[in-house]
């Protein structure tokens, strides 16, 4: 099975004002709309929206386009129909659509200058060195 993600738009306005300072903490939610698949000659397509919008207001992203699967007869007609069955779209369409539209919106929050939505990469906690012994070292002792 072959899956194919199609962007058709891809738009990001940037909602705070450059000269003001961002704030240090924002949050973002990411909104995946997979519409009603339909049947084609060789598969099924899907269109889809993908939309990042910030609180407090920072920026609005939002990228538009179609999925388009090609495979077997069998496994197509599996996919509508867990689509049909669940109201959910399959994970392999979620992936291939979030994996697509995550790169093109991090590209597109660069030009605007506002966090991309990656989470923070944090350095992992330190453990304290420790002596031979098996206490802590100290620089008194």
């Amino acid at each position: 099975m072959r899956i194919d993600v199609r962007i058709t738009n891809v738009s990001g306005e940037r909602l705070w004002d450059y000269d003001k300072p961002l704030p240090s903490r924002a949050s973002l939610s990411i909104d995946i709309n997979i519409m009603e698949p339909t049947r084609t000659q060789g598969g099924m397509e899907a269109p889809f929206m993908f939309m990042i919008s910030y609180s407090p207001p920072l920026a609005h992203i939002s990228v538009k386009g179609r999925v388009v699967v090609t495979g077997t007869n069998e496994e197509v007609e599996g996919m509508v129909q867990e689509h049909k069955r669940s109201r959910q779209p399959p994970a392999p369409l979620l992936q291939a659509v979030s994996t697509a539209c995550l790169a093109e919106a991090i590209v597109l929050c660069r030009s605007l200058n506002v966090p991309p939505p990656i989470p923070p990469l944090t350095p992992p906690p330190s453990q304290p060195e420790r002596s031979q012994e098996g206490g802590p070292l100290s620089y008194t002792r």
